[in-house]
């Protein structure tokens, strides 16, 4: 299995050396995503984290 990722992982970055606008694109789309599932982890943090607050201060 980690034969095949480190494969997989040089077949890309040949890609991406071999296809700069390839690898611009590639670039953009992952920052994107990350960015992305941040957000929605700090959304779901954020409401999770308020209904704990709300719990707490009604058992006090």
């Amino acid at each position: 299995m980690i034969l095949l990722l480190g494969l997989a992982l040089v077949i890309f970055a040949i890609l991406m050396i071999s296809n700069p606008t390839f690898g611009m694109f590639n670039i953009i789309i992952w920052t994107s995503m990350a960015f992305f599932f941040a957000g929605v982890y700090r959304i779901s943090l954020a409401l999770r984290l308020r209904t704990l607050k709300k719990r707490m201060d009604h058992e006090s």
